[in-house]
């Protein structure tokens, strides 16, 4: 049995009255407008996973078709490869996060009214986004009243390399979900780079490489916010994640996928899940179990509605020193102890 346990301590321990209120609140779902949503006509569905995108020119303003090479249809079945590629790999690794014990987004009490993902092929200056409001577009056409998640994915991703070899992101962006139906903190410090672990799920390795020079976890405050929490995209940031789990989790990183995952492929014969190496799952599961506890108790102090922060309030940077001393509460319930670890744990 592995030594991390997910004891949560006082941290759950509330008033009867705070559990009953938090039970009576309501989870709204936004009906929204969108003019760039409603050019998307065309809808492809693989479960409660829907990636709508347009075949036709706009009548004015951004046209959001796929590149020529984007839309080949090489089985025949009438839908560009691109499409059923990129549900492929949002339906694949929401089922792998599942399995590795994240509790999937729509079986989180904040999302109790959602009923699909819907991913949005645009052409965009990002690669991919993700949104943690519940929402609906009542005009955009094959949507329906459904309430709904929304991601946005680029048209144009394989302009620069080849989806089923090269491109991770719709995973990394289904795993932002999993976040933001665990927690309402939304530090990117925190977010970003263990999105960027949850890749590694289906791309090759066990977690970001940790790299030359070797990497030491930072021992003081300033070290740590100048290189983990202002820099919450850079190499540093992702090797401080893997680092934590370097020094904290013992397994070799081979993973028991069930076998009906690892055999999933995409529509040109590749694989889904690149290799069956992944390590970091317990720890990372644990800090958001940690984090979830945490943000009820900051919802009771504020009298903030459990399930709806103002965005100012998720993205805030004063729940850091609350976010830290839950990462470290985390790491401190494992019981592994050595002195780079210890002098991280005892930042404040």
């Amino acid at each position: 049995m592995h030594k991390l346990t997910i004891a949560l301590g006082a941290a759950l321990l509330f008033t009867t009255a705070h559990i009953a209120q938090a039970q009576e609140e309501i989870v709204s779902c936004a009906a929204l407008g969108s003019a760039e949503l409603n050019k998307l006509e065309k809808v492809y569905s693989l479960g409660d996973i829907r990636v709508f995108y347009t075949q036709q020119a706009p009548a004015s303003g951004t046209d959001h078709r796929l590149p020529p090479l984007s839309q080949v249809d090489g089985n025949g079945n009438g839908v560009p490869d691109y499409v059923e590629n990129v549900a492929k790999q949002a339906d694949v690794s929401r089922k792998l996060y599942n399995a590795l014990g994240f509790r999937d987004p729509l079986g989180s009490s904040k999302y109790r009214a959602v009923k699909t993902i819907d991913i949005n092929l645009l052409n965009i200056s990002a690669n991919a986004l993700a949104y943690d409001g519940a929402v609906y577009y009542p005009s955009a056409p094959g949507r329906g009243p459904n309430c709904t998640l929304r991601v946005d994915v680029s048209s144009n991703l394989e302009l620069s390399g080849t989806f089923t070899t090269q491109w991770f992101v719709v995973g990394h962006e289904m795993f932002h979900l999993f976040q933001y139906g665990q927690t309402l903190f939304k530090r990117g410090w925190v977010n970003e780079p263990t999105a960027k672990w949850a890749e590694y799920a289906s791309r090759p390795g066990p977690f970001y490489p940790l790299g030359s020079p070797s990497y030491t976890l930072p021992s003081t405050l300033p070290d740590f916010q100048a290189t983990v929490v202002a820099a919450s995209t850079s190499q540093n940031a992702n090797r401080f994640w893997s680092r934590l789990i370097d020094l904290v989790e013992s397994e070799d990183g081979s993973l028991r996928i069930p076998a009906h995952l690892l055999s999933e492929q995409y529509t040109d014969g590749i694989a889904v899940i690149k290799d069956q190496t992944l390590r970091g799952a317990a720890l990372i599961s644990a800090i958001y179990q940690t984090l979830d506890a945490e943000d009820d108790i900051v919802s009771h102090l504020n009298g903030w509605n459990s399930y709806n922060w103002a965005e100012s309030d998720q993205t805030s940077s004063s729940h850091d020193p609350r976010i830290l001393a839950a990462v470290q509460r985390a790491i401190r319930r494992t019981g592994t102890s050595n002195p780079e670890l210890n002098a991280f744990l005892d930042i404040e």
